[in-house]
Parts: C-alpha cells; sequence; structure tokens
C-alpha cells in the first residue's frame, strides 16, 4: 500500500458496525478504547516507524497480558 496509517485510523475502520448500532461517536462512552489507545501510548517504540511501530506496539501488548 505504501500509505502511513495511524493506529487510530486502524480503529476507526472497526468501529463502523457501532456507529451503525449506536449512532454518532459523542453520544456513547468510550472509555475503553481511550484506556487501550493510551496503554498502547506508553509501550517503548525504540524509535521504530513505517510499519514496524506496530510489531513492537504487538509484542508489548502481548507481553503485557500474558503476564
Amino acid at each position: 500500500m505504501h500509505c502511513h496509517l495511524v493506529p487510530y485510523f486502524h480503529l476507526a475502520t472497526h468501529l463502523q458496525p457501532q456507529f451503525l448500532r449506536h449512532g454518532p461517536g459523542p453520544g456513547w462512552w468510550t472509555f475503553g478504547y481511550e484506556r487501550n489507545n493510551g496503554f498502547l501510548g506508553r509501550f517503548n517504540t525504540n524509535g521504530h516507524s513505517g510499519g514496524e511501530i506496530e510489531g513492537t506496539m504487538m509484542r508489548g501488548w502481548w507481553k503485557a497480558t500474558l503476564i
């Protein structure tokens, strides 16, 4: 694809069913998503970018959830 997609865009692609079911986003609570965004934002990315950061975040998520 050679395009830069940030994690927020990726999350938004999964939210369409929620918007269709519950209406506009500000009308319902998104604390769970915001909490997970904050959790992912705290991972040490070691300066990775351009496709490497996703793998780094995934490995960090696995380590945090398996402990």
